[in-house]
């Protein structure tokens, strides 16, 4: 494609030839001030129209063949998984052979290992490949429609809001029988990083002398057994979940351990439990057995209570977070098919999962 200059755009210095040959990306996308001069500006829009539409469609080819890269790691890393069971049981029923089993083990153990780091290189990829297609677009407009729900200033401006707003783009820009995994995957990078800001910040303001009484086994553990004692939930798998409902589980230790390891070891689905102990435990819930009797929890909800425009109706929505930690994980690398009902995510459950998060930031 050419581009004809004005003479006079030439001889001012505007543009540096008369004729220009315009250059499109692999992706049809085009720098628009580099070749076209004033005049062009109906074209251009036109252009730019049809020009997203091939980066989108672009997009949703890329984006799905690394999917299908994860689905595929996913299932490699479950085989493995099970032929170390079964290693695992042979060794302890087995007499013989034994020194032949371990070194199978062990190259098996040693191959997983090399699968995950290569499957969390998949999932870092996936993630960069959205912002690499969206960073291409104006999403300006759904800039504006996330700061008319959630108050920017109680945010990451520099992530979370970018994490919104083009999830908000995604969810109205791409086809409508489209995955809309992409959107899912957005909204849920923007609850984890605001998670992970909220914890990290909250430890910031706690003392060492009160870490130390705070997380001790008779201020921490035993308070908290008891409390789920008195509410008549069952302790399970060693002595760490309660059951909640059947087929639900959560982990009273997260919040004490969280407090005691460096923040790059955390994790989305230890810090969801985190915000579902205190739902669980609400003193809106249940006057008479709640966490205001287990001092790091009171310190931490009165935290969240300095950052919450409405604390109380935000704690009742944090039994969402399971679902938005489930159908995150689905969308990015986790097919469980409990959770996965169908091979994409279609644009009514995104839109569910959407109004599921913004409900959480509306309360900031």
């Amino acid at each position: 494609m050419y581009y004809f200059n004005h003479p006079n755009d030439v001889r001012q210095g505007l543009k540096d030839k008369y004729i220009s040959y315009v250059k499109i990306g692999e992706d049809g996308s085009i720098d628009y001030d580099k070749y076209f001069g004033k005049g062009f500006f109906d074209e251009q829009t036109n252009l730019k129209l049809s020009l997203l539409n091939i980066q989108r469609n672009r997009f949703i080819e890329d984006y799905e063949t690394i999917r299908k890269e994860l689905k595929e790691s996913s299932k490699t890393i479950e085989d493995y998984d099970a032929k170390m069971e079964e290693i695992t049981e042979k060794l302890a029923t087995t007499t013989s052979g034994k020194d032949k089993l371990k070194k199978q083990f062990n190259k098996i153990k040693k191959e997983k290992k090399d699968k995950e780091l290569e499957f969390q290189e998949l999932i870092k990829r996936q993630e960069e490949k959205i912002d690499e297609y969206t960073a291409k677009t104006d999403y300006s407009k759904y800039l504006t429609e996330i700061e008319t729900i959630v108050d920017r200033n109680k945010i990451d401006n520099s992530k979370t809001l970018q994490y919104l707003s083009t999830g908000k783009f995604l969810l109205s820009n791409l086809d409508e029988d489209a995955d809309f995994a992409p959107v899912i995957i957005q909204y849920g990078r923007a609850v984890e990083f605001e998670m992970l800001k909220w914890m990290n910040d909250f430890k910031n303001t706690i003392s060492l002398t009160n870490l130390n009484r705070w997380c001790d086994n008779t201020n921490y553990i035993n308070k908290i057994r008891q409390l789920f004692t008195d509410l008549g939930l069952t302790l399970i798998d060693n002595n760490t979940n309660y059951e909640i409902s059947t087929g639900k589980k959560v982990n009273i230790l997260n919040l004490k351990n969280y407090m005691n390891v460096d923040p790059d070891k955390w994790k989305f689905g230890g810090l969801t439990q985190v915000f579902e102990l205190l739902y669980y435990t609400s003193p809106t819930t249940n006057v008479a057995y709640n966490y205001n009797s287990v001092p790091l929890m009171v310190a931490f909800s009165n935290y969240l209570k300095s950052i919450w425009r409405d604390y109380d109706i935000a704690e009742g929505l944090f039994n969402t977070y399971r679902n938005i930690l489930d159908l995150r994980n689905c969308a990015g690398h986790t097919y469980s098919d409990s959770v996965c009902t169908s091979d994409i995510i279609d644009k009514s459950t995104a839109e569910n999962y959407v109004a599921k998060v913004e409900a959480i930031f509306s309360c900031l």
